[in-house]
């Protein structure tokens, strides 16, 4: 191979072709072009990604259900780094230099861990932890007893029915929090939602997980609860690519792991006109040989009324079509989320296809510059698939936005308080260059 071919050996460098999911004709980005990532970082709406760059040394965002999750160990060697203050607002940016960047945390200033050793190897340490939930101005964590509704009238199965989305919103109102809830969750109907000596938080991550949804707290204060895949207004919710040959460095994935695959679901509520249990049964269609099970699913706990045990029913039959769990790790893909599909491809039938992001992990370090770990289970049910038309349709569409240095066309959050993309010059490359001198 010549240099005249215009190619060199190594496959990172031939320029890629069609993509399997292109329908849009965009030709994907070469990995080649992602050599420096960029970061921008924001304390209490100020930019303090020049002072916090030659200090830095580690930064790891864990985005994921109920509380995004943000680490930063700062070099505090003369032990002169300001403490920020908890609380603080905290958001963070991140991308490549040669394309936009989107917003990967928004949060607050969780606490703040100083550690060090006298010796080699010795010196001062911060760690700056930063959540996607504020626990300490509102009543997120706060045990509390509520309901909503009357319940059964005497000689009647059901009463009047509230809604879901009323009762998220009387929970974290009570939270001093908002809340946003998927439109085939938010009408949800019983006639009696109780909060028994339980947390907001942990009320609606009961609920939500009773439905088959998923859920996570961001910006300090607002819930989000939407659906497997998608975000919470009903769209799909992106996705990205993992191709052997490309950006994928390695996995380790069970596209079909035993304990996780039944045959269907069942709940049962008790008729006290006919005084007797009456159990209520759903399944998810799923392809050979995922189709070969045939436990079934139970609740150890009865449902109060038909309504509640059909929800019940529904909601579990909705999680058995993610019959597989893994870990897949590729390089720094700043558009990776929680909840988005990734496309694993190149690796060989069988393993190839379509997983779910239950945990995205961006890391960067000195040493080793910027991966992201995706957690991901697989996704086989007929029900789960709605979303995947829409996700292949954002990945070349997202692509266009980046590289002219926009944000996707999907936003990373619904909350009311999410911060503007950065300013203009506010990307800064981390570490240092080759001289050894702070960039």
């Amino acid at each position: 191979m010549s240099f005249v071919d215009g190619v060199f050996a190594d496959n990172l460098y031939i320029q890629p072709g069609p993509d399997v999911f292109d329908v849009t004709g965009e030709i994907p980005r070469a990995q080649t072009n992602r050599l420096e990532s960029v970061w921008y970082i924001e304390l209490d709406g100020k930019n303090i990604t020049d002072r916090i760059n030659p200090h830095l040394i580690d930064i790891r965002i864990t985005d994921k259900s109920l509380s995004a999750e943000l680490v930063m160990e700062i070099d505090d060697r003369d032990g002169t780094m300001p403490i920020p203050p908890i609380n603080t607002p905290l958001h963070v940016a991140a991308g490549w230099k040669t394309e936009g960047m989107v917003w990967m945390f928004d949060g607050v200033v969780f606490d703040v861990e100083h550690a060090g050793q006298r010796g080699q190897g010795g010196g001062r340490r911060m760690f700056v932890t930063g959540k996607g939930a504020d626990y300490l101005r509102t009543h997120l964590k706060s045990p509390m007893q509520d309901a909503l509704g009357d319940g059964a009238p005497t000689g009647q199965q059901e009463g009047t029915k509230h809604s879901f989305q009323d009762f998220a919103q009387q929970i974290m109102g009570n939270a001093k929090g908002t809340v946003s809830v998927h439109p085939a969750l938010a009408n949800k109907m019983r006639d009696w939602w109780e909060q028994s000596q339980e947390s907001p938080q942990h009320v609606l991550q009961r609920l939500t997980s009773e439905f088959g949804g998923v859920m996570r707290i961001i910006g300090g204060n607002h819930a989000e609860i939407t659906m497997p895949g998608q975000f919470v207004d009903g769209s799909g919710n992106g996705s990205v690519v993992a191709e052997l040959g490309g950006n994928l460095i390695s996995w380790r994935v069970k596209p079909l792991h035993s304990m996780l695959t039944w045959g269907g679901t069942s709940q049962q509520h008790y008729r006290t006109d006919i005084a007797n249990w009456i159990s209520q049964a759903a399944s998810q269609a799923l392809p050979a040989p995922w189709s070969s099970a045939i436990g079934t699913w139970s609740r150890a706990n009865p449902g109060a009324n038909q309504s509640e045990g059909g929800q019940d029913a529904e909601g579990d039959a909705s999680q058995t079509g993610f019959p597989g769990v893994g870990r897949i790790v590729i390089n720094g893909e700043p558009t990776a989320q929680w909840n988005q599909h990734v496309f694993l491809t190149g690796v060989r039938p069988g393993v190839d296809g379509t997983y779910l992001i239950k945990e995205a992990q961006h890391h960067w370090a000195r040493p080793s510059g910027y991966i992201t770990t995706l957690e991901v289970i697989t996704v086989f049910a007929e029900g789960a698939q709605g979303a995947l038309l829409d996700a292949q349709k954002r990945i070349n569409t997202d692509a266009a936005a980046l590289a002219k240095g926009l944000k996707p066309a999907n936003p990373q959050s619904s909350a009311p308080n999410a911060p503007n993309a950065p300013p203009a010059g506010g990307p800064q490359p981390l570490g240092f260059g080759q001289s050894g001198a702070p960039l």
